[in-house]
């Protein structure tokens, strides 16, 4: 390549390569890149289409006629590039007798220039011709190059097949061996590519602006996601707000049908009294309640968990017949407290041990005793029937095991007021 001559036909050549969408990574040159896939050329030369020899070669001849130029002869030693030649075909067609004479000229011109390149007369040579079928028949019919020659002739069509190559553009039958070249190249990178400045310079522009438009399409991506994303979100909030007008409007309608009721019947006192005495009575329950069972659950650990609470206020009834009244629940405390009764489930099953359980459950019943100063915990149950001097020896028996396979690490506890 370096050695052609400058030239307005190898400028306007070149110069089209720098239109293409693509840049291209270099200019091979057909005769290395071929040297560099021997393991291609194997297939083609591997089972015999004439006169085979059985001792193994250093050296291959291919030769196949080019529609771009003429007959190419393109010579490896050990598989590299020894000699590649162009011998040019006369104008106008000829018959493949004719054909056939020159490439056995050429053939023979070219074993003769090898002994310069260390080729010995007679030494083995794989020899490749790719031809047409009348040019082969031409071929084989003439005798063959002298010295230890393996001949292998193969058509256009056939070669591209054993490479695995089907194009039906080409079309049967066709002559040229363009096509078998260029497949014995293609699908892999060039070799040795011969590059200008401006070819890599070319090639670094295009990267650049692939990555560009990669980032590019990657943030209009994001923005049409998020766009999506925005409307999805405004046509929610848009059917919620109709969801909410639709229902305000039913809520205004049942209101209005509700007063119409009302405005058609008496208002019923005695109910009225009725509904507010149980709202007074309950009231002051539930916040007693709620306060009781918070400072219960402040004396448990993280170990236990309550699984049953039972509550109820005490002395109620005595103290509404001693006031002449049917419900206390409005009552002032006593003495600073409304008495309740309060009896706890406490599962013991997350506890290690049953010892541990008993000692937890007296340490529940100590706190329980401390945070309410005017009542007296009673533990109901243990997690198993134990007497006073098992729970200090430790000492448990087969039936309290069984006891606890039964109904599982649970234990009672009552917390009632004192005098109550």
């Amino acid at each position: 390549f370096a050695a052609l001559p400058d030239s307005d036909e190898v400028h306007e050549w070149v110069g089209a390569l720098s239109t293409l969408r693509r840049p291209i990574d270099g200019i091979g040159l057909l005769p290395l890149e071929i040297a560099a896939r021997a393991a291609r050329l194997n297939r083609l030369t591997g089972t015999a289409g004439g006169r085979i020899s059985t001792q193994s070669s250093s050296w291959t001849l291919v030769v196949g006629r080019e529609s771009t130029g003429g007959i190419r002869q393109i010579v490896l030693e050990n598989n590299d590039l020894a000699l590649t030649r162009l011998a040019a075909t006369p104008s106008g067609d000829l018959s493949p007798a004719m054909l056939a004479a020159q490439i056995q000229r050429d053939i023979k011109s070219t074993i003769g220039y090898l002994a310069r390149l260390g080729y010995q007369q007679g030494a083995p040579l794989t020899l490749l011709v790719i031809v047409d079928d009348a040019v082969r028949d031409e071929l084989l019919d003439q005798p063959p190059p002298t010295g230890d020659i393996t001949l292998v002739v193969r058509t256009p069509d056939e070669a591209l097949v054993m490479l695995g190559v089907q194009s039906a553009s080409l079309g049967q039958g066709q002559p040229w061996a363009d096509p078998v070249f260029a497949s014995l190249v293609a699908g892999e990178s060039l070799v040795r590519p011969l590059v200008t400045a401006a070819m890599v310079q070319r090639q670094r522009v295009w990267r650049t602006m692939r990555g560009a438009r990669a980032v590019a399409a990657s943030v209009l991506a994001g923005l049409v996601i998020a766009s999506g994303w925005q409307v999805a979100l405004q046509f929610r909030e848009r059917q919620a707000a109709d969801q909410l007008a639709g229902k305000r409007v039913a809520l205004t309608s049942t209101l209005d049908q509700r007063k119409r009721q009302l405005e058609a019947h008496t208002v019923d006192i005695e109910l009225l009294g009725k509904i507010m005495r149980s709202h007074d009575y309950l009231g002051p329950m539930r916040l007693d309640l709620e306060l009781a069972a918070g400072r219960i659950l402040r004396s448990l650990t993280e170990e236990v968990r309550l699984v049953e609470f039972d509550w109820r206020r005490v002395g109620e009834r005595d103290a509404a017949n001693a006031r002449g009244q049917a419900n206390a629940g409005n009552l002032p405390p006593v003495n600073g407290d409304r008495p309740f009764a309060a009896s706890l489930v406490l599962d013991l099953s997350r506890v290690p041990g049953i010892e541990r359980a008993i000692a937890i459950t007296g340490e529940i019943a100590d706190r329980l005793g401390r945070e309410f100063d005017s009542y007296t915990p009673v533990i109901v149950s243990h997690a198993v029937d134990i007497l006073p001097d098992q729970a200090l020896l430790g000492d448990i028996d087969s039936r309290s095991l069984e006891q606890v396979a039964r109904n599982g690490m649970q234990a009672r506890i009552l917390l009632a007021r004192n005098g109550q």
